[in-house]
């Protein structure tokens, strides 16, 4: 007759303790979205505003440029295109982005 009751008193505070672990875990906002600043800054990438003055280099020659032209290929990939390589680009009728 004592181990029902042990048994339901047992399960009773495995409840509540569940319980109170969920209302505590709960009242902190949950979300999806990552700010990108933060997350760059625990990586130690330079933010998107630190790297405006960043070349890139063209997917063809690979000399690094200021201004790139970028395209999707056949394959839909993408690439960046300087000046110089740009008439490469005029047989193959790639399409803008």
């Amino acid at each position: 007759m004592l181990v029902p009751v042990l048994i339901l008193a047992a399960a009773a505070a495995c409840a509540i303790a569940f319980w109170l672990h969920r209302r505590q875990t709960g009242s902190r906002p949950r979300s999806n979205v990552v700010a990108l600043d933060e997350a760059r800054r625990r990586k130690g990438k330079p933010s998107r505003a630190d790297g405006r003055g960043k070349t890139q280099p063209c997917s063809l020659c690979r000399q690094p440029s200021a201004r790139l032209a970028f395209y999707a290929d056949e394959n839909g990939q993408v690439l960046g295109v300087c000046k110089a390589c740009k008439p490469k680009l005029s047989s193959r009728k790639l399409d803008r982005l």
